[in-house]
């Protein structure tokens, strides 16, 4: 159940950019996410409703902690660095890593390269050690002859362990897909 927090995200754009694209080759785009993130409000989340909301203290640095992993679990992701991902997230056993491990490998070998921008960050839920948010995120993909845009909506569950914030479970929609040729 653990290990669909990557390989959610991961398959689904690894066939996507497979499938929706023919002979690929390697293409060149490096992003950095921190500054899609950053610049979303510096130490806090938007809100659902866009209506001013109060934080204790304790909730303030909770909102802080999960900018922070939700920060270095995309950057793991856009640099198909599961290690990095690791840290930030629940996974459940070696293997899960290994497959996503292979599922970046796939990618690379199809000369595919992949991004993922934040747009927006949304805080649903913040209660005790749980935590939801939603993603507004655009998946880039590119290769010598296609490359495709697909915006996404994701669900990131979050959970407290050991006083740190970790992804626990995520689930993405793709919204709609466009295509250059």
């Amino acid at each position: 159940m653990l290990k669909y927090v990557f390989v959610t995200a991961a398959t689904a754009l690894v066939n996507l950019v497979l499938v929706a694209t023919t002979n690929v080759q390697t293409a060149n785009a490096d992003a950095d996410l921190a500054p899609a993130i950053d610049s979303i409000a510096a130490d806090k989340l938007i809100t659902k409703d866009d209506k001013p909301v109060s934080y204790n203290a304790v909730q303030q640095a909770d909102i802080k902690s999960i900018h922070r992993t939700l920060t270095e679990f995309y950057r793991g992701l856009n640099e198909h660095n599961v290690d990095r991902m690791a840290r930030v997230s629940v996974m459940a056993s070696d293997s899960d890593k290994e497959y996503l491990r292979r599922t970046f490998a796939r990618l690379k070998s199809s000369g595919v390269d992949l991004s993922i921008e934040v747009q927006n960050i949304e805080l649903v839920s913040l209660s005790g050690n749980n935590a939801r948010v939603e993603i507004a995120q655009l998946m880039k993909a590119r290769g010598a002859q296609r490359a495709i845009k697909s915006q996404q909506s994701t669900s990131i569950a979050l959970v407290k362990y050991r006083g740190r914030w970790k992804v626990s479970d995520s689930e993405t929609v793709m919204q709609s897909l466009d295509r250059d040729r």
